[in-house]
Formats: structure tokens, sequence, C-alpha cells
């Protein structure tokens, strides 16, 4: 009677069964690459090869994340040991809504700071005072029309928002964050941008966006008020003040 032996799989585990420490073992030997089986990433084994140099991560980057449990694998393989490093990164979509929230801000700021430049710079004659300040009342009028009001979205979009810790090796560019399964595995590809770019975004969206506040407050200021008779020279003195005040003239 023939005994027929089932052969052994020479197949490795998966990688988030193996440690740490097993998981470098394996990429100083490997060269891995993500393939889905059966809704989860399984790696693929060659030949390592040699790496030289940094790898560099642009600032927006495409990591393929369970939307589960939010894990995160980027199989590479090293010419050595894995110099693993700490890195923070941030959502693409809070990224995009800060961006395009700083891009209204700024359109803004174009629109309404040359009415601003011009309440600071104008010299009117002693006779003119009246006629000078309904014009630019008038123009005030129209520019704040057409930007509508002051959008709260900017600041909102400015604030801090929740990051994501990785662990990256700037050798080979693999990277990864591991967290407990809840039991449905679904892998998509997101996009993280640097925790660095997005804090330099948003420091200067928070800038422009006081800037923003203050061209409106200061024009809404000027287009509400309509001075007594006598007072043009006063109230256009003390506008035109603030105008050279906030442009730093």
């Amino acid at each position: 009677m023939w005994t027929v032996r089932r052969p052994t799989s020479s197949l490795p585990p998966r990688m988030s069964e193996l440690s740490r420490s097993s998981r470098s073992t394996l990429s100083r030997n490997t060269r891995s690459t993500c393939l889905r089986i059966q809704g989860r990433f399984e790696p693929e084994l060659s030949i390592a090869r040699p790496m030289f140099g940094v790898v560099e991560l642009p600032v927006r980057v495409s990591i393929p994340t369970c939307i589960g449990c939010g894990s995160m694998h980027e199989f590479a393989a090293c010419e050595g040991i894995c110099r693993e490093r700490k890195l923070e990164l941030v959502s693409g979509r809070d990224y995009d809504e800060l961006v395009t929230a700083a891009t209204v801000t700024r359109t803004r700021i174009q629109a309404l700071r040359p009415i601003v430049a011009e309440l600071a710079q104008a010299a009117p004659r002693p006779t003119d005072w009246s006629v000078l300040y309904a014009s630019m009342r008038t123009q005030t009028l129209v520019a704040l029309k057409a930007v509508g009001p002051s959008a709260r979205e900017a600041t909102g979009a400015a604030s801090s928002t929740e990051t994501t810790v990785v662990w990256r090796c700037p050798d080979c560019g693999g990277l990864e964050e591991t967290q407990p399964c809840i039991g449905v595995c679904i892998w998509r590809p997101l996009d993280w941008v640097e925790l660095g770019a997005f804090e330099s975004e948003r420091v200067r969206a928070l800038r422009e966006v006081e800037l923003e506040q203050r061209l409106f407050g200061l024009l809404t200021r000027f287009a509400r008020v309509r001075p007594r008779d006598g007072a043009w020279q006063r109230n256009w003195r003390a506008f035109q003040a603030q105008a050279r005040l906030l442009l730093g003239q």
C-alpha cells in the first residue's frame, strides 16, 4: 500500500504573524511585494537587490491601508538591517481641505487688499472729503458684495488634525504600522501627507486667514459708517491710519 505524503509548504507565515525582529530578518534576505490573496496582503519573495543611498519620502504618498483596523504596510528590502524611524503622517483628505480653504482665502485677500491700499494712499484736497469718501464707500460695498461674507471654513480647516505614526526605513522606503485586527481586512490605497508639510501649510494659512479677517473687518466698518456733516475729514483720517497700520505702512 502506497503512502502519499503531502509536500510541506515552503511559504513563509503572514507578515502580521511575525515579530518585528523576524520581519527585519526576512527583509534582509528577501525582497517583498504585496499581493492580494483572499482579501489579505501576502509577501511575494524574490532575490534581494542592493539598496544605495536614502529613499526620500515624497510630501504626498499612497500607502496600502486597512480601512477596518488602520494597519499600513509598504514592503521593501534592505541591504542589511532596516533603520526604522518614526514618521508622522496626516490624512491626504485633511491636507486637501486645508489647501482648498487657503486658496479661497488668498483669492479674497487679492480682492480686498487693493481697496485697503487705495484707502491708505489717497491724499484728497481739503474740499474733496465728502466726495472722495462717498466714492470710496461705494467701491468698498461692491468689493464686499463680490467676495461675500468671511468664510469660517478656512479657520476650521487650518486647525490641528489627527496624526498617524508609522515606522519607516529611510534606506529601502519600507514602512508599517500594525493595529489589532478586528476581523475585517479591507485594504485600499490611501493618500497621506507628511506632518511637516501639513504644519507648514497650516501656519501659512492661519496668517492669511488673520489678514483676510482684518481686511474684511476694516472695509466692513468703513462701508457701514456715514460720517456726520463736518466729520468727513476726521473719519477719513481715522480709517486711513488703520489701513496704513494693517498694511505695515
